[in-house]
Order: structure tokens, then C-alpha cells, then sequence
């Protein structure tokens, strides 16, 4: 998952045209947040309910203290875990930012996500990284707009209480760029980006004797270092007639969660084997608190090139999923829901439905321990928004 993620760069919803206003200075900001859920092939089938039930580097996206929660069969003074996941997803729907009006459409979406955590007794240290990469087009506009997020996490995590309460604390980092393509043109022109760095704290709480689990995170807000990319004395008709923004921004989350498993060994204990190869049933549920952006611009406007006023206020996203290990260590299904809210004033969010398969491919060995291949394919279906996603990755 996505801490904070891409989406929203393209996706904030549009009130009213009416809400609009050229750029006359570069006195403004622009605001990068999340809408719909764009992550891993867990997240997203889970309707994006993960604080609380995600483990080693898969996790620590979301929780910052999953880097201390180890594998189900980990055993020793030491260990250590790692990810990769890739998703190519297809967007569909005529109305991706939630804005009543079928203007924006987004194609090429690529996801990358990948992290290593090495865990030595009760201690652990991660590093985990996130990249997406898209293409916006505007109709009337001349210009596509293609925004890209790589947002780095470096955590250390300790583990209290015979491995019952994980703490995590880190240091998210990102890096957010904007181009232009314009029509009928093969090169891309760099408008703006931002590099900024901000805290983020994280506990889960696993007690032995029942198969329940609590989480939340805090992920403090970025603000940009240096603004934008274009010197101070540029020209915007050497932009495309952008007046680009002085500062780029991230809000903070605040996220809680709970999850509840049902299965043949309890949950918060380590198996004997390799892999907790069992029927089972896992429910989650997660709240999530984005904060307001204080004289914020949405960035479809910018594409646009007008100011529209966003994250005036904070937002409250509710998120549910299941997840159903159907045949023991080949086959898992995945079902969620979440509500999306609006970041601009007189827009009413929507609710999403998602869904997942993961099925194992194959198993190898990698420096003596075994590993398992698995692809994944996941839905997230709203008014006017479908997705459609292919994964590969690790089976975990």
C-alpha cells in the first residue's frame, strides 16, 4: 500500500467550474493526494483495510510497525523478509476524479512497490520504496499531464511484550514530478516537482491468546524543499504558459484499524512449517483521517492551467475487506468495499467495491529459503469509475 499515494494528483474532484480562477502568480500550492486506492494486490481487494493485518515488508507502506511483525514461521535470533509487486492497471469510467464531469481520463498506469526489512531479535529495519507513473489527458486541453510519485519509507520497528505490541518509527520520503506532452509531440517537458521528507510512527497490537489485531499510523505531512523545478526569473511562455506553483504538498493521515482471523492455528503465534498453509477467514476494517491543505489547488486545474481550491477541510475515508484462503496454499480470495471522499467543497464522495484473486505459480528456493511465486487480479469498481489490475509478486 499506498502511506501516501498518486492517485489524487490527477483525480481531485472538481466542484464547480465556477470555483475556478486563472494563475496569476506563483503564490500557491498545489496538493498530492490519494483517491481511489492504487497499491499493492492486497490493499486494494481489501478495499484498502490493511493497518492492522499487514506483516514484514509488505506492510510497513501502510504501518510502519508491520516491519517488526514477523513472518508466521519465522524462528531465530534473526531474520529477514522482502517484496516485490508490479501492477499494470487499466482505468476505466467517465469520471475518475469524482467530479460530475467526464473532462480528465487517465491511461497507463504502472505501480511498483518493493522493500526489505531485516529483523534481528525484538528489532527491525526497513526500507521500503513506491513508484507510480501516469499519463492525464484533458479534453480541449492541449497538453497531457504526466505526474509520477516515488515515495521511499525508512523504518526501525521494535517488537514489546513477547512479540505482542510492534512500534514503528521512520522517515517518509518523496519525490512528486509533473510534465507536459504537448500535442502531437513525442518529448515531454519537466514542469515542477517536489522532494520533501516528513515522520511517521506506527503500533500494532497482537495479544496471543485470541485471533484479533489492532493498528494505527500517523504519517506526518510533506511540504515541499525547494518548490518548483523552473528557476525563480523563468518565463512561463517558456512552459507552455504554466505559472507553476511555489510549494507542493502532502496532507497528514491518520489511519486505525482492526482485523479478526479465523483458521486452524491462532493467529498471533508462529506455525512450526514453512507457511501457514490453512483455510481461513480474515476481516479488517480501517478509518481513515486525511487533514486539511491550507490554500491548496487541485492539479487537474493546473493542467488546466487554473487555480480550483481543495482539501479545505479534513476528510474521513471508512474501509472494510475480507480475505479467504480457499485452497491452503494456492488460492486466495478477496472482497472490500471503502468510501472516497471529496477534497472540494459541495461534492459528495462515493463507495467503492473491490475484489481479488492471488494464486500461487510456482515455489523456489533463494539462498536456502523457499519462496513462492503468485499472480493477482484486482477490481475496484464506483459511480462512474472501474479499475482493473494485474499483479505479480511473492506469496507471503
Amino acid at each position: 500500500g499506498l502511506a501516501v499515494g498518486l492517485v489524487a494528483l490527477v483525480l481531485l474532484p472538481r466542484a464547480a467550474h465556477a470555483q475556478r480562477m486563472p494563475v496569476t502568480s506563483r503564490d500557491y500550492a498545489l496538493e498530492f493526494h490519494q483517491g481511489p486506492i492504487v497499491g499493492g494486490a492486497r490493499m486494494i481487494g481489501m478495499g484498502g483495510a490493511t493497518v492492522a493485518v499487514g506483516e514484514g515488508a509488505v506492510g510497513v507502506p501502510r504501518n510502519p510497525a508491520a516491519a517488526a511483525v514477523r513472518a508466521q514461521a519465522s524462528r531465530g535470533t534473526w531474520d529477514w523478509d522482502w517484496n516485490l509487486d508490479w501492477l499494470s492497471a487499466r482505468p476505466g469510467g467517465d469520471d475518475l476524479d469524482n467530479n460530475g464531469d467526464d473532462s480528465a481520463s487517465i491511461k497507463d498506469i504502472l505501480s511498483f512497490t518493493g522493500g526489505l526489512v531485516i529483523q534481528w531479535h525484538a528489532w527491525a529495519f526497513a526500507i521500503s520504496g513506491e513508484v507510480q507513473q501516469y499519463t492525464v489527458a484533458l479534453t480541449g486541453t492541449a497538453d497531457d499531464g504526466e505526474p509520477s510519485v516515488a515515495l521511499t519509507h525508512a523504518v526501525i520497528a521494535r517488537s514489546f511484550a513477547c512479540d505482542q505490541v510492534s512500534v514503528g518509527l521512520g522517515v517518509r520520503g518523496g519525490n512528486f514530478t509533473m510534465a507536459r506532452k504537448p500535442a502531437g509531440s513525442d518529448r515531454s517537458q519537466d514542469l515542477l516537482a517536489m522532494q520533501g521528507a516528513g515522520l511517521e510512527a506506527g503500533v500494532v497490537w497482537r495479544p496471543a491468546p485470541v485471533d484479533v489485531r489492532l493498528g494505527a499510523s500517523f504519517a506526518a505531512p510533506l511540504t515541499s524543499i525547494g518548490g518548483a523545478i523552473a528557476p525563480g526569473d523563468y518565463r512561463p511562455e517558456d512552459y507552455g504558459g504554466y505559472i507553476l506553483p511555489e510549494r507542493l504538498l502532502v496532507p497528514w493521515e491518520l489511519a486505525l484499524g482492526g482485523g479478526y482471523r479465523v483458521g486452524a492455528s491462532r493467529w498471533n503465534r508462529r506455525v512450526a512449517g514453512d507457511f501457514r498453509d490453512e483455510r481461513s477467514l480474515t476481516v479488517a476494517a480501517d478509518v481513515l483521517i486525511t487533514g486539511a491543505s491550507s490554500s491548496a489547488s487541485g492539479v487537474e486545474a493546473f493542467i488546466d492551467k487554473e487555480l480550483e481550491p481543495t482539501g479545505r477541510s479534513a476528510t474521513l475515508s471508512v474501509r472494510g475487506g475480507v480475505e479467504v484462503e480457499a485452497i491452503p496454499g494456492w488460492l486466495r480470495v478477496r472482497a472490500g468495499s471503502y468510501f472516497e471522499p471529496s477534497r472540494f467543497s459541495g461534492v459528495s464522495g462515493r463507495v467503492h467495491g473491490t475484489a481479488g484473486l492471488e494464486a500461487r505459480l510456482f515455489s523456489f528456493c533463494l539462498w536456502g529459503s523457499p519462496y513462492r511465486a503468485r499472480a493477482s487480479v484486482t477490481v475496484d469498481v464506483a459511480r462512474r469509475y472501474d479499475n482493473l489490475g494485474l499483479s505479480v509478486g511473492f506469496w507471503h
